[in-house]
């Protein structure tokens, strides 16, 4: 078996360039509306100066959450997309683009898995719960080996279900 362990702070590239783009476009329509002041009333730019800050540090943290948590995401679902996952002795194949959405609770993350009508892995990672499809393997010798984790991130496996029946492996 090969163990995965991922970064504590998701992938980078995903953080700078979601926060590339998403501050670029807070700081363009901040500098915008201080310059339409500036057009139409001169006299309302020194007092809009401590405001266009103050925006400025709220865009920035705004904008450090939202890249923070789309780099939590693309880390989880690089990690998992792909491999086996062993949990409880049952072998369960993960696609290519597994992710399904992420929730606060396990509580959130097993309704929605059973919502969804599949099987689904519930990775717990950080501190949310990350919903991942996934199908159970074949116990044959052309499906990948299975893989460990470091850490206990896999908190579940939540079974397909459809009309009230459970569909075993």
């Amino acid at each position: 078996m090969r163990s995965v362990n991922w970064p504590t702070q998701g992938d980078p590239r995903t953080f700078r360039r979601r926060a590339l783009r998403t501050g670029l476009v807070g700081l363009v329509l901040i500098a915008g509306s201080i310059a339409v002041a500036a057009l139409l009333r001169p006299e309302l730019v020194r007092p809009l100066i401590p405001l266009a800050a103050a925006s400025g540090l709220l865009l920035g943290l705004g904008t450090h959450g939202a890249a923070r948590r789309a780099a939590r995401r693309s880390e989880v679902e690089r990690s998992f997309a792909g491999l086996t996952v062993l949990h409880h002795g049952e072998r369960f194949a993960i696609g290519s683009a597994p992710l399904r959405g992420e929730y606060g609770t396990r509580r959130d993350a097993s309704r929605a898995a059973l919502e969804r009508g599949g099987w689904a892995v519930i990775v717990h990672a950080w501190d949310r719960y990350f919903v991942l499809a996934c199908e159970p393997a074949a116990d044959s010798a052309g499906t990948r080996p299975p893989v460990s984790f470091r850490s206990r991130a896999v908190a579940d496996v939540v079974p397909a279900v459809r009309d009230g029946i459970a569909v075993s492996a």
